[in-house]
């Protein structure tokens, strides 16, 4: 698998991205955290970006303002990143609350999908809160 972090990269990296999904292979994850990666990966043909802000700390939730901004810019397919704060991945309860919230409006608003990771303390995947995740994902958007 191939993926590519393009934190803070503008749209003189369209050569770096064109290389990165050209005749070699496709990147499956190109993360970003401007809108200037964002016109850069549509520029260069990428299908489908990873929406993150604070690449720097691991990435981080992006604004929703960012989401709008980059789906008029990008006609590819957006996964939003949902991820409250760097550090680890243990969420108490109103971090998880929060993170319900903002995968809610980020498919209203027309995120093709979301990408998080969930853990216990002790370091295993917390398999409850993630199928939560997974179901409110799938369940139909009720647009306002």
């Amino acid at each position: 698998m191939k993926i590519a972090v393009l934190g803070g990269l503008g749209l003189q990296g369209r050569a770096a991205i064109a290389d990165l999904i050209g005749s070699a292979g496709v990147a499956e994850v190109i993360c970003v955290d401007t809108l200037a990666s964002v016109i850069a990966c549509a520029a260069a043909g990428a299908d489908r970006i990873e929406l993150c802000a604070g690449l720097v700390e691991g990435g981080t939730t992006p604004s929703l303002g960012f989401l709008r901004a980059a789906r008029r810019s990008f006609p590819g397919r957006i996964m939003a990143m949902v991820r409250p704060r760097a550090g680890d991945f243990y969420y108490g309860d109103d971090e998880f609350a929060q993170m319900l919230d903002e995968i809610e409006l980020f498919r209203r608003e027309g995120a093709d999908g979301i990408v998080f990771g969930m853990l216990e303390p002790d370091g295993r995947i917390d398999t409850i809160r993630s199928r939560e995740v997974v179901a409110r994902v799938r369940a139909p958007v009720q647009r306002q």
